[in-house]
């Protein structure tokens, strides 16, 4: 290797990532290897920093707070008893209220709603129940009230009435 390696190849050759050509020159050109032996220094210089800083730093142990000095105190128990009275009164006592408190107006309309479907089922109930269907009670009304039937004697007349349907 004719150059100098670069700062990417010290870089890569210091991590371990060098190709072999990188790895040899970095060992044999004293200029390069000059270069990695600083950085190593930087590197070790910085660690010893690092360990001397955290030996001074104080870091606080559990051991070394005091214990909290504030006990809550146990309520009596017939305040315990009294707010759980309270609470299932309130628990129970809602869902009474509401369902006290409905109005009529829903019942009422439940009554029309039932109303409302006794009439419907009659109203189907009629028009299943017609003799003709709807479209031919128009044909009918066309038709006389006074039809002479065949093979009955020449001046005998039968009346049909006609039943309205509506």
């Amino acid at each position: 290797m004719s150059q100098h390696l670069t700062q990417d190849q010290i870089s890569k050759w210091i991590m371990g990532q060098a190709i072999p050509d990188e790895e040899q020159h970095g060992l044999e050109c004293p200029q390069c290897s000059a270069e990695l032996k600083r950085f190593r220094e930087r590197i070790s210089t910085f660690r010893l920093a690092m360990q001397e800083w955290s030996e001074r730093e104080v870091v606080p142990r559990l051991e070394s707070i005091p214990p909290a000095t504030y006990k809550p105190q146990m309520a009596q128990p017939t305040m315990r008893w009294a707010l759980l009275a309270i609470t299932f009164a309130v628990l129970v006592g809602i869902p009474i209220y509401q369902h006290r408190n409905i109005p009529e107006s829903v019942t009422e309309s439940a009554a029309n709603s039932t109303m409302d479907d006794v009439l419907l089922m009659e109203s189907v109930n009629a028009h299943l129940s017609r003799p003709i269907p709807m479209p031919m009670e128009r044909v009918m009304a066309l038709l006389p009230t006074e039809v002479e039937q065949p093979g009955s004697p020449a001046g005998s007349h039968e009346s049909f009435e006609r039943k309205e349907t509506r």
